[in-house]
């Protein structure tokens, strides 16, 4: 089994100090950012849009992973495509000539994939799989964190993967909401090929600033040897952090020379001297006698 795809949600950064957050994603093992645009219509909520996607695409260096979750989203493609994304996704739900859509994502140059809401059979996608790049299944009611894992998921699972193997396809499968240590390691199971992480609910908290924290470098160390969990304390880990950290300086230094940055080295500050022991006080001789 390939090793599965890691997403951390945007959804989770710290907005006030979002250019920081998106550094550290840089910086960590993740491999796509998974975006959720939400328009509070198709879902009962809103999230953000391409004025702030705009400095988000300038800052982030992973494939940017786009999940549209609005109503008529072939009318975004283009706007979708000029923030250089990778994958743009939409809902069957929404999308009343599906095939026209994927063609339409396809011949902009993007990856195309399709979410299913938890209610929506697997089976509706038949006649379009073999189109497809990437097939997402929502674990939870989309529109909100901090919602209870649908174990029904599992089985859709299950049959999404025999789907797309019977068919040929190449598509990839992906799972959104809920996905923890538990139910991480099932979905791998079940044939999940990618995770989109957020720090919300039953999901472990994987908020940007603490992706280098001992919880959250777990569950990476987790998925991406499918089962295989590093102690945080052990040796083996602080090995695999120190490697992660100078694939991190790797990509940070590719990433600033494209962009003609140039990185001055951090110089090493000089050992403090210890301080001279304070002088002792000369006790007084008493006066010598005539």
């Amino acid at each position: 089994m390939s090793k599965p795809i890691i997403s951390p949600s945007l959804l989770s950064a710290n907005f006030l100090n979002l250019e920081a957050d998106l550094e550290k994603i840089n910086q960590s093992e993740a491999d796509w950012l998974h975006i959720d645009i939400m328009d509070g219509v198709f879902v009962p909520n809103i999230s953000f849009g391409f004025p702030v996607l705009k400095y988000v695409a300038e800052k982030c260096n992973k494939p940017l992973d786009v999940h549209l979750m609005i109503v008529q989203p072939e009318k975004f493609i283009k706007e979708v495509k000029d923030l250089g994304s990778m994958m743009m996704n939409v809902h069957y739900e929404t999308c009343t000539h599906l095939h026209r859509v994927i063609q339409q994502i396809k011949d902009a140059g993007m990856k195309a994939g399709v979410t299913l809401n938890p209610a929506t059979p697997v089976s509706l996608l038949k006649d379009i799989v073999a189109d497809l790049d990437m097939v997402l299944l929502m674990s939870v009611n989309p529109g909100f964190g901090g919602q209870k894992f649908i174990p029904q998921t599992l089985n859709k699972l299950k049959e999404c993967r025999e789907l797309v193997d019977s068919t040929g396809s190449k598509a990839l499968i992906q799972i959104d909401g809920g996905v923890n240590l538990e139910t991480g390691k099932l979905l791998v199971d079940a044939g999940a090929d990618v995770n989109a992480l957020n720090r919300r609910g039953n999901s472990l908290r994987i908020h940007y600033d603490r992706f280098y924290s001992k919880a959250s470098r777990a569950l990476c160390a987790y998925f991406k040897d499918c089962g295989a969990l590093i102690h945080p304390d052990s040796p083996d880990h602080k090995e695999h952090v120190e490697q992660v950290r100078k694939e991190a300086q790797q990509r940070a230094a590719a990433f600033a020379a494209r962009r003609g940055i140039l990185l001055q080295p951090v110089a090493e500050q000089p050992a403090a001297e210890e301080p001279a022991p304070a002088p002792q006080p000369v006790a007084e001789q008493p006066a010598a006698e005539e």
